[in-house]
């Protein structure tokens, strides 16, 4: 089926940055904000990789009268994580890429930005706070209160199945990316519960101003 409308889409990316950690996979997920029939604020996972990468392909010129598309069947094969990330933030649109701002994270951004400046993409770095169970656990009610829909597809599959078990499973790293992007629309205001809306909503109208008689009496 067809996604819905997105008002928002964020990237994330938990990726082995260096050659040395190449053996690791690098894991990115894409989630889009959207709203329900009942006007609330629903998050999707619009897609998802686990990739054995090296940090770049090597820089492959485009022929002459060589199509965009053409381009891209033509040097996949040789792509490393600088243009899987570049391709698949422009494919589903993404309005802004978060990365862990360790050092091996701030010298990705800096390579994304300095390779694809004309992106239409922003990226922001995250601090991280805790360990990896500590921050999917501060996480966990965007998901108990059932704010987080995913497509019946193979790779939401991967992501679902390995958050499952976490932290036992053999891989970690879509797990760190969801947690890394639950965060993000957290302390965005894009990933409230309902309840949390009502209530600011309420406190809201209960701290309005009331108004002043133009004539005092």
């Amino acid at each position: 089926g067809k996604f819905p409308v997105l008002d928002y889409v964020s990237a994330s990316l938990d990726g082995a940055f260096t050659e040395k950690d190449e053996n690791d996979p690098s894991a990115l997920t894409i989630w889009g904000i959207f709203k329900n029939p009942d006007n609330q604020s629903r998050i999707i996972l619009v897609h998802a990789w686990r990739k054995h990468l090296k940090f770049s392909g090597p820089r492959i010129p485009m022929g002459a009268n060589e199509s965009a598309a053409a381009y891209r069947r033509r040097t996949m094969s040789e792509w490393g994580l600088m243009e899987w990330v570049n391709d698949t933030c422009e494919r589903f649109k993404v309005d802004k890429l978060l990365i862990e701002a360790k050092a091996s994270g701030i010298s990705a951004a800096q390579e994304l930005q300095n390779r694809y400046n004309a992106k239409t993409w922003a990226i922001q770095l995250c601090q991280v706070q805790g360990d990896k169970e500590a921050r999917a656990l501060a996480v966990q009610p965007t998901f108990s209160q059932l704010l987080v829909y995913a497509p019946d597809r193979e790779w939401a599959e991967l992501v679902i199945e390995e958050m499952a078990v976490f932290p036992k499973g053999r891989y970690k790293d879509l797990t760190d990316s969801a947690t890394q992007a639950m965060k993000h629309l957290r302390d965005v205001g894009l990933a409230q519960t309902d309840d949390e809306v009502h209530r600011a909503e309420m406190e809201n109208v209960m701290h309005k101003p009331k108004p002043k008689a133009l004539y005092p009496v």
